[in-house]
């Protein structure tokens, strides 16, 4: 008789946040097949059950896919992953493509999500969103992937670990201005934090990151808008950049990199701020 293969929801952070079924099914199969056995065998002693656990990340997948689909021709598996559902921004992938293409039933056991939890708290309108996920690791790669995202006029949500995360706020300034952004910090844990500002206000606000993130920005804001925030913008800048003691010109030049502001008006802000 063949397995089902199931995609079980796991707890972002708070072990109360497992859904009865997820608890249900982990109990039920023989195997799990887990990010991080150590992170899962924890979530496992916590339920009791003493299913096999069988590593399954992105480094061992092409390896382990085959044998666990030979698996799944005679008992049901369950995946899951480090936090939240598998195969979004996580492994999973190709082992429910072979096990569709294998003929093997694959359930999706709903549970917790970092992406609709931010997006719950951000209060920025969500009729659609960008899933990002984490950005690519290399500069290059990097900035090219947010100037393709910089005319989307959808939310973004973006994954980020803390010891990349002042790199990717500088450089999401530089390429999107100084749009409007939700941070979410260590989601449904002990240190939970939600921080409501701006791009910049939140360069300065993350000096020591710690934890995971999840950052929403809004998207490109309609047109009325757009015209007037530049120079807005640029005015706070400006007065933090001449509180900090940085000189006129130097001061200018990066306002003038940041906003789709002119020299001549960057310097009347200046004299005002």
């Amino acid at each position: 008789m063949t397995g089902t293969l199931y995609i079980v929801g796991t707890p972002i952070g708070n072990l109360n946040d497992l859904t009865f079924r997820a608890a249900q099914i982990l109990n039920s199969v023989t195997v799990v097949a887990a990010e991080d056995t150590r992170r899962t065998r924890q979530l496992l002693t916590h339920l009791n059950t003493r299913a096999r656990l069988i590593s399954y990340n992105d480094h061992n997948s092409l390896k382990k896919t085959p044998q666990l689909v030979e698996i799944l021709k005679t008992t049901n598996v369950a995946l899951v992953t480090d936090a939240g559902m598998p195969a979004v921004s996580d492994p999973g992938a190709m082992l429910v493509r072979q096990a569709f293409e294998a003929g093997i039933a694959v359930v999706p056991i709903p549970g917790p999500s970092a992406v609709t939890t931010a997006l719950s708290v951000a209060g920025i309108p969500t009729h659609g969103f960008r899933f990002v996920g984490f950005l690519p690791r290399k500069k290059t790669e990097r900035q090219h992937h947010i100037q393709q995202l910089s005319r989307d006029a959808l939310p973004l949500v973006i994954f980020e670990a803390p010891h990349r995360m002042k790199m990717t706020m500088q450089e999401l300034a530089l390429v999107l201005g100084n749009r409007n952004v939700v941070i979410c910090r260590e989601l449904t844990k002990i240190h939970e934090e939600v921080f409501k500002g701006t791009i910049i206000e939140a360069s300065s606000y993350f000096t020591s990151p710690r934890g995971e993130f999840v950052i929403v920005v809004e998207g490109v804001p309609r047109m009325e808008e757009a015209e007037a925030r530049p120079v807005q913008e640029a005015g706070i800048l400006l007065g933090r950049l001449k509180q900090a003691g940085l000189k006129r010109k130097d001061a200018v030049s990066v306002a003038t990199n940041i906003y789709d502001i002119s020299a001549k008006e960057a310097y009347r802000v200046w004299l005002k701020v």
